[in-house]
């Protein structure tokens, strides 16, 4: 299982998300501080956490 926020730069995010799905682990995203993510970054997720004042915006 491979757990991301978004801390870390967006390309972080996007390569180790592509490494965990190649390997065959589950993926969480919990994406704090919220930013504009691409597709590619998304289709990698298996699990999105929202926190409930993300869900009101």
């Amino acid at each position: 299982m491979v757990v991301l926020q978004l801390e870390i730069p967006l390309e972080t995010v996007k390569y180790t998300l592509g490494l965990a799905k190649k390997a065959g682990k589950t993926t969480i995203l919990y994406p704090a501080p919220a930013k504009v993510m691409s597709e590619d970054i998304l289709e990698n997720v298996d699990i999105f956490l929202m926190n409930m004042n993300y869900t009101k915006c």
